[in-house]
């Protein structure tokens, strides 16, 4: 046999057990275990390819056994009992967040590969007599992971996974207890290969899908060329609960124009999948425009999800954030020129809900929207006393600018 290719990249293995990852069979006359293929799962974890198990056994005797064997904590979501596969594997990949085409399914029972392949199509199948020719796979080179990171984080993954089911499967209230947070790493030059990594890799809740080159060196010099254009904000997020810490998984950039903001890279790690992360840093941003190309796994547009169990924090100091995370606003309210909507992007840590009125351009002429002149008609037309004041700090202060949130709120009406 030729050494097999697949569609795309094979991100996940999973094994059947009986006369295929050991020969015989351990309930009828025990088996003989493989080293060869004990050894495969070790170095294709190295290589950030995961293995997981679907056999037709009873749990505790295998587990005993590849603990034995030093082998259990390299897999990941082990199903193991007598249902049929093809359901177990759909449920799996679901959990995981990984497509079909990217998982190959390992089986000694024709039957076994083509129920699979039925309920989950794409699904690579294949018999045992390929496993001696995956090392040297294309789609099965990986990329370098020997401190096993990557492994580390399925872990986390399915020991969530175990807990959210003392919940009932009410997703919303196992992420209301988990202590979500979320960092914003705004210098993303220095992250910046995870950056590209990012928007280069991801695909099922890549949002924009705008691909930069692949060489890296020529991909890190146009990220770097775009960060530094003076209308860009971008932002890498990294996310921590109870279970661990998820490193950076999300990365953004948008670009303003006219005091209008787009995003041009939107993109998250599938190992965030249904913690709706996605949705929580698209509300951040104040829904700026998004126009969605191709496939996602997740509607950032739906109305109806209500993130309210994610905590923004600072990310110079993960176990105890500083002293500027508990600076928190009602309100906040920007009424100027393209220098205070920039100095806005970093007001949104502080502030529940942030107002913006900028000058723009309209039929070829800019609109000022921070002139006192405005302050006229209502000075014309009465004002309360609570409008008077916050009209005189404005008008007075001529090279200092600064008036109180609630002032404000007292002169909008948004308290009495």
């Amino acid at each position: 046999m030729t050494t097999p290719e697949f569609s795309e990249n094979i991100r996940l293995i999973i094994w059947d057990l009986d006369e295929t990852f050991w020969d015989g069979t351990l309930t009828e006359g025990g088996i003989s275990y493989r080293d060869d293929h004990h050894q495969l799962v070790i170095d294709l974890a190295k290589r950030g390819i995961m293995s997981a198990i679907c056999s037709k056994n009873e749990h505790e005797p295998i587990e005993a056994l590849l603990k034995e064997k030093g082998l259990w904590d390299y897999f990941i979501f082990p199903s193991i009992d007598w249902t049929p596969k093809g359901p177990r594997i759909k449920a799996m990949l679901e959990t995981i967040g990984l497509r079909a085409a990217s998982t190959l399914f390992l089986d000694d029972n024709a039957m076994n590969l083509a129920q699979a392949e039925h309920v989950n199509p794409g699904l690579n199948c294949a018999l045992p007599d390929i496993i001696q020719h995956l090392r040297d796979a294309p789609q099965l080179r990986g990329k370098d992971d020997s401190g096993l990171t990557r492994l580390a984080q399925y872990k986390v993954t399915e020991k969530k996974a175990e807990a959210a089911k003392v919940t009932g499967g009410d997703t919303a209230a196992f992420l209301r207890q988990s202590n979500v947070k979320v960092f914003i790493e705004y210098d993303v030059e220095a992250h910046l290969d995870r950056a590209v990594e990012l928007v280069n890799r991801t695909n099922q809740l890549n949002f924009t899908k705008n691909r930069l080159p692949d060489d890296p060196e020529v991909a890190r010099q146009e990220l770097s060329k775009r960060l530094a254009h003076n209308t860009t904000d971008a932002a890498l997020i990294r996310v921590r609960d109870d279970f661990g810490d998820y490193g950076f998984v999300g990365f953004y950039m948008t670009r303003r124009v006219n005091n209008s903001r787009t995003l041009e890279h939107f993109c998250f790690s599938c190992r965030t999948l249904n913690m709706y992360i996605e949705h929580w840093v698209y509300a951040f941003l104040g829904r700026p425009r998004l126009t969605v190309e191709g496939e996602v796994l997740s509607d950032v547009h739906n109305p109806d999800i209500d993130v309210d169990w994610i905590t923004p924090a600072n990310i110079e100091d993960m176990d105890a954030p500083s002293a500027g995370a508990d600076l928190r606003f009602d309100h906040i309210f920007a009424r100027g020129g393209c220098d205070l909507a920039s100095l806005m992007h970093y007001f949104t840590l502080h502030a529940d809900k942030i107002v913006e009125e900028f000058n723009e351009p309209r039929n070829g002429q800019m609109f000022r929207r921070d002139h006192s002149a405005f302050l006229m008609p209502a000075l014309e037309g009465g004002l309360t006393p609570a409008q008077i004041d916050a009209a005189a700090a404005l008008v007075t202060c001529q090279r200092t600018f600064t008036v109180t949130c609630r002032t404000l709120e007292r002169a909008m009406g948004f308290t009495s």
